[in-house]
């Protein structure tokens, strides 16, 4: 099982559940085969994100996940995954999806980048925003089921 650990800035502790949060991460490295490793989620600013992503990107842009892989090949997974709930938020707005469904997005996202997936090219983003809905509502049907 991947240990997932969830930091929460104090003005989004209504939004986000941590044991969901951990499930999620759990049921894309359930799906995708990967076990053991540590997966740490901080959910903070939306300046914050931009910030990061103007250092380590060179990119002066607001963003909804930055995804940090922290391990050395061949080992566990080993990552950090920053998201924005401001941006989520935002984002649910425009696509007419629940602020919830959208942060639950993001943390399958960002779990992907972890486990070596991009988006860069079409073909890429085609296979992410396929393996996305796929894991976002599979687990839906587990909530539902249990």
């Amino acid at each position: 099982m991947i240990h997932v650990s969830v930091e929460i800035d104090t003005s989004f502790q209504n939004l986000i559940n941590e044991a969901t949060a951990q499930k999620v991460v759990n049921h894309v490295c359930d799906r995708e085969q990967i076990d053991p490793g540590n997966v740490t989620i901080i959910f903070t600013s939306d300046e914050t994100l931009r910030k990061m992503k103007n250092q380590y990107f060179s990119i002066d842009a607001y963003t909804d996940v930055i995804t940090f892989n922290l391990e050395d090949d061949g080992e566990s997974i080993d990552g950090e995954i920053y998201i924005s709930p401001e941006r989520a938020a935002e984002n649910a707005r425009i696509f007419g999806e629940s602020t919830e469904s959208e942060l639950h997005r993001l943390i399958i996202h960002g779990t992907l980048h972890l486990l070596g997936y991009d988006d860069q090219l079409p073909e890429d983003q085609k296979t992410m925003k396929g393996l996305e809905d796929q894991y976002l509502a599979e687990v839906y049907q587990s909530d539902k089921s249990s």
